[in-house]
């Protein structure tokens, strides 16, 4: 796209759970993310890509994407695990749940620049709520 936005930036939002899929699902029909650590770079028109790590299991897949609609916030509910709320909630809409899922796999990490500069794949996605890819990685991954 000739016309790109260059001020669109594009990030992973993580969620590591028993039930990472289904906990996704729920996010999703609430239009909201939490997250403690502040993230000034999170920007309204930015695309988030949605990764969900099952614990225990090794299944680690982006789910679909989605547009931020909203500056960071205070939080407006409860975790959806019961627990404190985060610090922090962004909201989004334009979602697009991808069916399949498109799972890491390690062809495809040999070719992504955001797991490339990390000592290894896993480090890469270590407690990050929020991770910020380039255009490039965006694209390998959106185009599985």
């Amino acid at each position: 796209n000739i016309m790109a936005n260059a001020s669109i930036k594009y990030w992973i939002a993580t969620h590591y759970s028993e039930n990472a899929k289904e906990g996704i699902k729920k996010l999703i029909e609430l239009k909201n993310w939490q997250f403690d650590k502040s993230y000034p770079d999170l920007g309204i028109g930015d695309v988030v890509l949605f990764y969900a790590s099952t614990k225990g299991k090794n299944e680690r897949c982006i789910v679909g994407e989605a547009t931020i609609t909203s500056a960071a916030h205070a939080p407006t509910r409860k975790s959806i695990t019961g627990g404190d709320a985060g610090e922090y909630e962004i909201d989004f809409d334009n979602i697009n749940l991808w069916n399949p899922s498109v799972p890491f796999t390690k062809d495809m990490n040999k070719s992504l620049n955001f797991i490339k500069k990390a000592p290894n794949p896993g480090l890469a996605f270590k407690d990050k709520a929020f991770i910020k890819i380039d255009e490039h990685d965006y694209n390998v991954i959106k185009n599985r």
